[in-house]
């Protein structure tokens, strides 16, 4: 098995040289009493930093779904969300067809990928690094980072042509279609976009070998003092918001989860992040935050073989059903179907 994309003998290579530098650094600290901060910043880090990236673009290949193709996945979203994005891809066709100047920040209409602050898991991003802190304590998030997330819901069959019926699901309907006053729009996804979710320890069996080659060697140094533990907790944190929202506890392992994560610190342009104000009462808004992604736009998403399924507590169905077929049309998308749910549910 290959650890990195580089051939295993370079990766071994420079894991030796990790374990010979954190070796002189504690034999010197045992000897003085202490460590130069500089032998650390100048000699481990860049060798652990090289390390740490090699082996998350390998966990983040575990996660991923093999092949270049597509694949069908399912979104739960409000009926506000799907009326926005229709009406947003009607504006932005009558602006070009009026041969106007559409500038990259209008008539936007994609699905976002939201923060990660306002996750129903409120232990988002965490599972990993709590399990990495049971053997390693030294490891500690200062920072608080965060990601933007779009998620989808895969069929559990191992044919990408049976979907399944996860698009008219009573669980998501409850936890994600808003008590099935919602939506769940059933799209195709390009693979190299998505990563799937690991839940639990058995999620993670494959992924702490692999750190632990790295990790072990920096224990007897870091245990050593806390500011040398600190600066290299710092690197591992950083190195880690790659794979970090890979990992959720078992609890949630009904999700059968499938994600798009950019990372905070990997958008360059800060600008390009937008603020949602949302008033839940008088005094407090709500305030999230999200992200756009070029390959989530609704004119590539509802195509032809795509779903939208209308929630089984929508009142009066048939002229919501007739309205969203008017503004399809309007927007002149590629045939996506329009249904409705067959779960018989009243909104508590």
């Amino acid at each position: 098995m290959n650890q990195t994309d580089e051939s295993p003998m370079r990766f071994n290579e420079s894991l030796e040289r990790l374990k010979v530098s954190v070796e002189a650094g504690a034999e010197r600290y045992d000897k003085d009493g202490n460590l130069n901060l500089g032998y650390v910043d100048g000699i481990i880090l860049p060798i652990l930093s090289d390390l740490l990236k090699d082996l998350c673009i390998q966990i983040e290949n575990i996660h991923k779904f093999n092949g270049n193709d597509a694949r069908y996945v399912t979104h739960y979203t409000s009926m506000d969300t799907l009326y926005s994005l229709l009406k947003n891809e009607i504006k932005r066709k009558n602006t070009i067809k009026a041969g106007k100047y559409i500038s990259k920040t209008e008539c936007k209409a994609s699905l976002l990928l939201y923060d990660s602050f306002h996750s129903n898991d409120p232990d988002e991003g965490n599972y990993l690094i709590s399990k990495l802190q049971e053997k390693y304590s030294w490891i500690k998030t200062t920072d608080v980072s965060h990601a933007y997330i779009t998620s989808f819901i895969v069929p559990q069959s191992q044919c990408n042509t049976d979907r399944g019926n996860v698009r008219d699901d009573l669980v998501f309907w409850r936890t994600y279609g808003k008590e099935g006053e919602g939506c769940s729009l059933e799209i195709s996804v390009p693979n190299l976009l998505l990563h799937r979710v690991s839940y639990g320890n058995s999620g993670i069996q494959s992924t702490m070998p692999i750190l632990r080659s790295i990790l072990d060697p920096l224990d007897q140094l870091a245990k050593k003092d806390e500011d040398i533990a600190k600066i290299m907790s710092d690197v591992i944190c950083k190195s880690l918001e790659q794979i970090r929202y890979l990992y959720k506890s078992k609890a949630y392992n009904y999700e059968h989860e499938a994600r798009i994560i950019i990372p905070e610190s990997y958008i360059n342009d800060k600008d390009q992040i937008k603020f949602d104000f949302q008033r839940e009462d008088a005094y407090l808004p709500r305030i999230r935050h999200y992200y756009e992604h070029n390959r989530l736009a609704i004119s590539k998403l509802l195509v032809s073989g795509s779903v939208i399924t209308l929630g089984p507590c929508i009142p009066y169905v048939h002229s919501v059903n007739y309205y969203i077929r008017s503004l399809i049309r309007k927007a002149g998308l590629s045939d996506p179907q329009v249904r409705i749910s067959e779960i018989n549910y009243r909104k508590p």
